[in-house]
């Protein structure tokens, strides 16, 4: 057997062999060849005729390319914005042949108008070709008015009193609204959000949805609304925005009346949830209709800063107030005790981070402690409002008069087209004496500086002034130390007086309370006398200054007083959610009126007197009868406060 291995025929048979081992290598170089073959790139487009707001798809194949490799977007977000990217891959065999290709499939939207440039866009080794595309501004044709099923608005609300076709100002806030009519009923959708190049949006509130009648036709509509700030001068453009969905299936569109109703609609007729549906219960089985609609585009006019106006902030808003915390109530000033004065600004047409600080001014005898100033920007869902509470800290040193001058916030009223002046008046409060101290008769006495500051400041010839030494300047060192001594004994000795004088009346105390009974004790505690605990009951509210400040303002026929004072007021009232503006303050009123069922004229005497702030100089106001109308829906300022104690039930109730 071993012999037969060496004949002739077995050396053939062994040679076929080892070929037919190579058959099948040959034949997977014959598949893999072609994927190793050089990468071919190629790019096409579905249209190059576009409108403003459509979107264009670009689709990318590469074939033969390695594995891994992804296309750089970057070049294209020049003028385009890429809404979304797709990506796919494939391997055929056609005639023993094997292919490979990748795809991509990119969403762009066009950011202007004209002839835009597909650059070239780098994927590995390979690269793209340049493309061109055409976007041109929507015919009036192709838009949706009322009338039509499903149409959109892009409305710019502009100011009362402003022209359309007026332009706005650097870093003026307007509403934007983007209003969705659908007379049909929809199973779903999607609504673009505005933009624009140039321009801060910002989203007020949420959706809000009504009924409005258009042309004779009944449309339910959701509106949103937004906040627009131009940043640079020039032509500002908010392209359309769009909306994409289904109608209910079975809806019936148009105006040419109800579609033909089909055998299965009318068995289903009186099926007690058929209005859940749009014609029968099985209408949500069904697909839906598609529907697009999308807006106009916006263009709009920005203009600079005027060069005249003289403020160094620039505030461009509808209407500005400064409120004054002492304003109302000014407070009662002692050497070395601190006291805050917060100013409140409050400006229609702004946002919080537009307001600077207030220079507010102080004397060189006052020591001021500027607060962090707190910005926030609030809504009514109409619009938007900023406000800046701006708070400082001051310590008056001399006892005398405290002289604070007036404050003027320069801002352009966007409305008038013109520089407007807010101003603060000047205060002058007197500065009482610090305790255990008397002012010099025509002159002011200087206030001793704090424990913290001597520690803080270098030994020095001028402290030896503020010691008990000024009654002898030329004593020697001996009679020094003796006095010294004198002093500190004797202020012993009034300490250990003083402790047991408390330890007495703590004695005295509980004996009263053990004779008299627990309800003794309670009812004593309530009695004022001219020393003891009596002494640290708190401070009534100010609800009584404050009104006879409305009051007095009112009378005197100054209607920034009264406002002011009426704010106050409302803060004081609400403080966790204070009226920001007499607007809030009078729908306030009208909401606590209405609950008590009485006289609502307050709110119309307030909506008055705002009507009044912002009027044309000259027009005057009469504040005669003002207190009498709004009196009633301000409340008591007298109203008795219960006592907590006498809430609770008896110890011992009588059986």
């Amino acid at each position: 057997m071993i012999a037969g291995l060496n004949r002739p025929g077995f050396k053939i048979t062994r040679r076929l062999l080892g070929a037919n081992r190579l058959i099948p290598i040959a034949m997977l170089l014959l598949l893999v060849w072609p994927l190793l073959a050089s990468a071919a790139v190629t790019t096409t487009l579905d249209r190059q005729q576009l409108y403003e707001g459509d979107v264009l798809n670009l689709t990318i194949e590469s074939s033969g390319q390695r594995q891994g490799a992804e296309p750089d977007l970057t070049p294209l977000e020049q003028d385009f914005d890429i809404l979304g990217t797709s990506r796919g891959s494939q391997i055929s065999i056609i005639n023993g042949r094997a292919s490979s290709s990748q795809q991509w499939r990119i969403s762009l939207k066009p950011k202007r108008l004209g002839e835009l440039n597909i650059p070239v866009l780098a994927i590995g080794d390979e690269s793209t070709q340049p493309m061109q595309v055409q976007v041109s501004e929507l015919p009036a044709s192709a838009l949706g008015s009322p009338g039509d099923d499903v149409f959109v608005e892009l409305e710019l609300e502009r100011p009362a009193g402003t022209a359309a076709d007026e332009p706005v100002m650097v870093q003026q806030q307007l509403p934007l609204v983007v209003r969705l009519y659908s007379a049909l009923p929809l199973r779903g959708g999607t609504l673009t959000e505005p933009r624009a190049e140039g321009a801060v949006l910002e989203r007020l509130g949420g959706d809000q949805r009504y009924s409005a009648n258009r042309n004779g036709r009944e449309y339910q509509v959701i509106e949103r609304r937004y906040s627009l700030s131009p940043e640079r001068s020039g032509e500002l453009r908010i392209p359309p925005v769009v909306f994409e969905g289904e109608l209910t299936p079975g809806a019936s569109g148009g105006t040419g009346g109800a579609r033909q109703r089909s055998r299965l609609d009318r068995m289903f007729e009186d099926f007690p949830f058929a209005n859940d549906f749009a014609t029968s219960p099985l209408a949500m089985l069904e697909p839906g209709q598609p529907v697009r609609a999308q807006s106009r585009a916006l263009a709009l006019e920005v203009t600079a800063r005027p060069e005249a106006f003289a403020g160094g902030n620039w505030l461009p808003a509808e209407a500005l107030s400064v409120a004054d915390s002492w304003a109302a109530s000014p407070p009662s000033l002692r050497v070395g005790e601190p006291v805050t004065r917060t100013l409140t600004l409050t400006a229609k047409g702004l946002v919080g981070s537009q307001i600077a600080d207030v220079d507010m001014q102080v004397p060189d005898d006052v020591r001021a402690y500027r607060e962090p100033t707190e910005n926030e920007t609030q809504t009514d869902g109409q619009g938007v409002y900023a406000v800046s509470r701006q708070s400082m800290t001051l310590i008056p040193t001399r006892a005398g008069t405290l002289e604070l001058p007036e404050l003027r916030v320069r801002w352009w009223d966007i409305t008038a087209q013109r520089e407007r002046e807010t101003l603060v008046p000047a205060l002058s409060l007197a500065v009482a004496a610090a305790a255990g101290q008397q002012a010099p008769d025509g002159e002011a006495l200087e206030a001793q500086p704090d424990i913290e500051a001597l520690e803080a400041q270098p030994d020095s010839p001028a402290r030896e002034d503020q010691g008990l030494e000024t009654m002898d300047q030329a004593a020697t060192p001996s009679e020094k130390t003796e006095n010294e001594t004198d002093q500190r004994v004797s202020l012993l000795v009034a300490a250990l007086l003083a402790l047991l004088a408390l330890v007495a009346a703590g004695v005295l105390a509980m004996m009263a309370m053990r004779k008299r009974g627990l309800t003794g004790a309670a009812a004593s505690s309530g009695q004022t006398s001219a020393s003891g605990p009596a002494k640290a009951k708190p401070a009534p509210p100010r609800l009584g200054a404050l009104r006879e400040a409305v009051r007095q303002a009112a009378e005197q026929h100054q209607p920034q007083a009264t406002a002011e004072a009426l704010l106050a007021l409302g803060r004081t009232t609400w403080p966790d959610d204070p009226p920001l503006n007499l607007s809030m303050l009078a729908r306030r009123l009208t909401e606590r009126t209405e609950a008590r069922e009485t006289d609502t004229s307050a709110a119309a005497a307030i909506t008055e007197l705002e009507r009044a702030l912002y009027a044309p100089p000259g027009a005057g106001w009469s504040g005669d009868g003002f207190w009498d109308l709004v009196r009633p829906a301000l409340g008591s300022a007298d109203a008795p406060v219960k006592d907590a104690q006498g809430e609770l039930p008896p110890l011992y109730p009588d059986r």
